[in-house]
């Protein structure tokens, strides 16, 4: 099995890594960040306690909203809320899950990152997007 989150935002706002640890400890005190987790530089597996996950940061590029736009030309439409948080964004957070423990804290992870950076979150698996907050459990 296997699972995905992506936060679209904006990667002056991505937070300090005290900050989300500070976000987090609030909402899953369970969920203990090691001191060297910084989301502004993420890259490959993460191992948190009680368990882990992957996650990468890439940016937002010119070609990726203009083959965004060439799809939705492709499909006889204008614009749809994709592209706006593509032209909005400069950045994606990916978070890679493979069992029930990796979704539960990426999804809580991922939520933080929303929430703190005022960015999109999105379950592409529940075709769900959400703007500065958490998903629903």
């Amino acid at each position: 099995m296997s699972y995905d989150f992506i936060v679209y935002t904006r990667s002056n706002r991505l937070p300090e890594p005290a900050r989300l640890a500070a976000e987090l400890s609030s909402r899953a005190p369970w969920l203990a960040l090691p001191s060297s987790f910084d989301l502004r530089t993420a890259n490959g597996y993460v191992s948190l306690a009680p368990t882990g996950f992957e996650v990468w940061l890439a940016p937002i590029t010119a070609a990726e909203v203009e083959d965004h736009k060439e799809a939705l030309k492709e499909a006889g439409e204008e614009d749809d809320d994709h592209l706006a948080i593509l032209q909005a964004c400069d950045t994606c957070v990916m978070f890679h899950c493979k069992d029930d423990n990796e979704i539960s804290a990426a999804r809580l992870v991922a939520g933080a990152l929303a929430t703190l950076s005022g960015g999109f979150l999105c379950d592409p698996q529940k075709g769900v997007t959400i703007e500065g907050s958490y998903l629903p459990a």
